[in-house]
C-alpha cells in the first residue's frame, strides 16, 4: 500500500514535468521509478505508459500498456497502434488505429462521446499517420473532419497545416500553421512554432524560420528538435568564409 502511494507520487511528478516547459528526461525517470516501486498496479502502469508514449519512449510504452491491460479502454488502442507504428510495426498498427476509430465513431453517433471529444481522436490518429508519413491522403481527412468540429482549436489546426506539410502542399500549410500559432499566443505550444518553422525552411524563408524555432525553444528549452535544425540553419546562413573556417577546424 506504501509503495503504491509512493509510485502515484512519482507519477504525478511525471506528468508535470510533461507540461510546458517539458522535461522528458525527468518525465521518464519519474514514470521508471513508479513502475519499478509498483510494477504490479494498473494505474501507475497506465500513467507511466502514457507518459512513456508522450516523451517518445515507444518501447517501453508498449511494454507498459500491455501489462496494464485496460483492454477497454478507449484510448488502449490508440496508443498501442501508436507505439506499433513508432516502433516500425506498421500494418500491425494501422490495424490498431483502424478499429480505435470505428470505435470512438460508433460511441460518437451513439452520444457517448461529444463532437469535441470525437475531433480529438480523429485528429490523434490522423496526426500520428502524418508523423509516421503513412496513410497521409487518410490523415488529411481525418484532420479536416477535426477541424471542422472546432476551427478555433490550435492543436486540430496545427494537426491539419502538419499534414499538409507532409504532402508538401506548402501554401496551405503555411495558412494553417500561422493560423494555429496565432490562436496558441494565450497558451504557448513549442511544438506548433516548430512546424511553422519547418515550413518556412521549404519555403526559403530562413530568417521567418529562425524566428519561430527560436521561439518554440523560449516555450520549451532544450527541445531537441528547434536546436537542431536552428543549427542548421545557421550553418546555411554563415557567410562563406565562416563555413569554410569551420569546415578546416573540423
Amino acid at each position: 500500500m506504501r509503495k503504491d502511494f509512493v509510485a502515484l507520487r512519482y507519477i504525478k511528478t511525471a506528468a508535470e514535468a510533461v507540461s510546458e516547459p517539458v522535461d522528458a528526461e525527468a518525465a521518464v525517470h519519474n514514470a521508471t521509478r513508479a513502475v519499478k516501486l509498483a510494477p504490479d498496479n494498473a494505474t501507475v502502469l497506465d500513467r507511466a505508459g502514457r507518459i512513456y508514449v508522450y516523451t517518445g519512449q515507444y518501447q517501453q510504452a508498449l511494454a507498459t500498456l500491455e501489462k496494464a491491460r485496460r483492454h477497454t479502454d478507449r484510448q488502449y488502442l490508440y496508443e498501442i497502434g501508436s507505439c506499433l507504428l513508432h516502433t516500425g510495426q506498421k500494418e500491425k498498427g494501422i490495424a490498431y488505429l483502424t478499429r480505435h476509430l470505428a470505435n470512438v465513431k460508433f460511441d460518437y453517433h451513439a452520444e457517448n462521446i461529444s463532437g469535441g471529444g470525437y475531433a480529438l481522436h480523429l485528429n490523434n490518429v490522423g496526426y500520428v499517420y502524418a508523423e509516421a508519413d503513412l496513410q497521409l491522403p487518410h490523415a488529411l481527412a481525418l484532420t479536416r473532419q477535426a477541424v471542422s468540429f472546432d476551427p478555433l482549436n490550435p492543436v486540430l489546426v496545427d494537426s491539419l497545416g502538419w499534414v499538409y506539410y507532409k504532402l508538401n502542399d506548402l501554401t496551405n500549410a503555411s495558412f494553417y500553421l500561422e493560423q494555429a500559432v496565432r490562436q496558441s499566443l494565450h497558451q504557448p505550444n513549442a511544438e506548433l512554432n516548430y512546424h511553422l518553422a519547418m515550413v518556412y525552411i521549404r519555403l526559403g524563408r530562413r530568417a521567418e524560420a529562425a524566428r519561430e524555432l527560436k521561439r518554440a525553444l523560449q516555450i520549451r528549452p532544450g527541445y531537441p528538435a528547434p536546436q537542431r535544425e536552428l543549427r542548421r540553419l545557421h550553418w546555411e546562413l554563415a557567410p562563406p568564409w565562416y563555413a569554410q573556417t569551420m569546415a578546416q577546424a573540423s
